[in-house]
């Protein structure tokens, strides 16, 4: 699991239903972070991401902004826009919910099962790219898939600067020398940058 940097103002993620019927291992789990690092679930038909599965990006911790179950026995534990992962307490096991498309997906049979399969596959970033999709596909990010992911960005005019002195590595480094010579950036971008 990874944890949010704390130099990037946090995303406002809803927070996790009460729910006495949700399992230990699953604050075990969060207790570590909420973005996983493997993230990739593999499903039995398509999704609207994939063909052959969907990504989880933020676990859900408990708070003050408490999602709504969608059902009184699917109790979502993440959720990206439209796309819920629920405990499904009426027939065990992990259910995926998109509404927009109305689909409803067992993905494993319980949750140590959902976590142990999710792989480290990683898809292309789409859009219409959520903040929450663009901020986790950021922090999974590798030397290797920095650069594709920095040029989507700036296609799309998605803010991504701050994030390189976090990431490091010579792909950020790379990034940040050609922000300061061609990208309009604010005193404090180039401030940031220059330093790091």
């Amino acid at each position: 699991m990874l944890t949010w940097p704390t130099t990037i103002p946090a995303l406002p993620l809803p927070n996790l239903p009460a729910d006495p019927r949700i399992p230990q291992a699953y604050f075990d789990l969060i207790a570590q972070g909420q973005w996983p690092a493997r993230y990739f679930v593999p499903t039995a038909e398509p999704t609207s991401e994939s063909l052959t599965g969907v990504s989880v990006h933020a676990f859900l911790a408990p708070g003050s902004r408490p999602l709504a179950p969608l059902t009184a026995d699917l109790v979502p534990f993440a959720q990206d826009g439209t796309q819920s992962f629920c405990f499904d307490f009426a027939a065990g096991g992990i259910r995926f919910v998109d509404t927009d498309v109305d689909q409803w997906l067992t993905v494993a049979p319980s949750f140590e099962a959902f976590v142990a399969g999710l792989t480290g596959e990683k898809n292309a970033p789409v859009t219409p790219i959520s903040n929450q999709a663009f901020a986790h596909a950021l922090m999974t990010a590798t030397d290797e898939t920095l650069p594709a992911l920095c040029d989507f960005a700036r296609e799309h005019d998605l803010p991504y600067l701050d994030w390189l002195p976090v990431l490091g590595g010579p792909a950020a480094r790379t990034e940040a020398a050609f922000a300061l010579d061609f990208l309009p950036l604010t005193p404090a971008q180039r401030i940031r940058l220059s330093a790091w």
